[in-house]
């Protein structure tokens, strides 16, 4: 009988080897998010990446927006009321999805920052919070309007 460990798992009681296994994975799937946020960071600092500097500002002015689009979409694809695919695809399938519904999202706060002040949930929140009306065109708009 090995010594119990990291090393030896079939040593373990099953609840303690469980217990290691999850602990590793978490180890890993934190690893891998980390090293994405550094080369996303790293390349969106590049002068090619201008696109994506924008792009991630846009959705970021606009993020319980973004949330609330993103949240009804992944429902619509995965929930048994829209197409049902939660149990029909992959992990390699549901990030595959993901990327081009980020860059779709992405492309729609883009268009939506270049012409509106704030996003349309932010604008409910603000007008909320001061408890007026909050203009929703962009500034820009309204320049060219003066005289």
């Amino acid at each position: 009988m090995g010594t119990p460990g990291w090393g030896n798992l079939r040593s373990l009681s099953p609840p303690a080897a469980a217990a290691a296994l999850e602990a590793l994975s978490a180890l890993g799937v934190t690893g891998f998010m980390l090293f994405y946020v550094y080369l996303v960071s790293e390349w969106s600092f590049t002068q090619r990446s201008k696109w994506l500097q924008t792009g991630f500002a846009a959705v970021g002015r606009t993020a319980p927006s973004n949330y609330l689009l993103q949240n009804s979409l992944i429902n619509v694809i995965f929930m048994g009321w829209g197409f049902g695919l939660y149990q029909r695809l992959g992990p390699g399938l549901t990030m595959t999805l993901s990327i081009p519904l980020y860059a779709a999202l992405m492309a729609l706060s883009v268009w939506w920052i270049t012409r509106f002040r704030y996003g349309p949930a932010e604008w409910v929140w603000r007008t909320l919070t001061y408890g007026t009306w909050q203009p929703m065109r962009a500034a820009r708009d309204r320049a060219e309007a003066s005289p």
